[in-house]
C-alpha cells in the first residue's frame, strides 16, 4: 500500500521539480530546445508520469499482486488448508460413492441373471407342452 502512496507523491514532486527547474533553468533549456515553454515542459511531464502510471497500472500491480498470491499459499495459507480439507472430504464422498454405486451394478447384474434364468425356465416349461 505505501509504494502505491509513494508513486502519487512522486508524481507530485516530480512535477514541482520540472517547475522548479524551468523557473531556475529557463534560458539553458531554451538554449538546448529552442520553442520550449512553460507549458509545453508541463505537459511533457504529464505525459511522462501518465505513462508511467499505466505501465505500473498494466504490468507492475498484477504481477506484484500475482506474487503475493503465490507466496501466500507456499506459506501455510489458511485458505489452503480449507481447500485441501475440502479435497479429502470430497474424495472421501467419492470413494463411498463409487463403492455404493458398485453394489447397486452387482445387484442389478444379479437381478438380471436372476431375470434371464426365470425366462429361460418359463421358455423350456413352456416349450415342453
Amino acid at each position: 500500500m505505501m509504494n502505491r502512496v509513494q508513486s502519487y507523491y512522486g508524481s507530485i514532486n516530480f512535477m514541482l521539480l520540472l517547475i522548479t527547474t524551468y523557473t531556475i533553468r529557463e534560458a539553458t533549456l531554451k538554449h538546448y530546445i529552442p520553442g520550449i515553454t512553460f507549458w509545453w515542459l508541463l505537459g511533457a511531464g504529464a505525459v511522462l508520469i501518465i505513462a508511467v502510471a499505466v505501465i505500473d497500472y498494466k504490468l507492475v500491480h498484477p504481477s506484484e499482486i500475482i506474487y503475493a498470491h503465490s507466496q501466500s499459499w507456499k506459506h501455510n495459507n489458511p485458505v489452503r488448508k480449507q481447500l485441501t480439507r475440502m479435497e479429502e472430504s470430497a474424495n472421501r464422498l467419492q470413494r463411498r460413492d463409487t463403492e455404493e454405486l458398485k453394489a447397486l451394478m452387482g445387484a442389478i447384474d444379479s437381478l438380471r441373471q436372476s431375470v434371464d434364468r426365470l425366462e429361460s425356465t418359463l421358455h423350456r416349461d413352456g416349450g415342453d407342452k
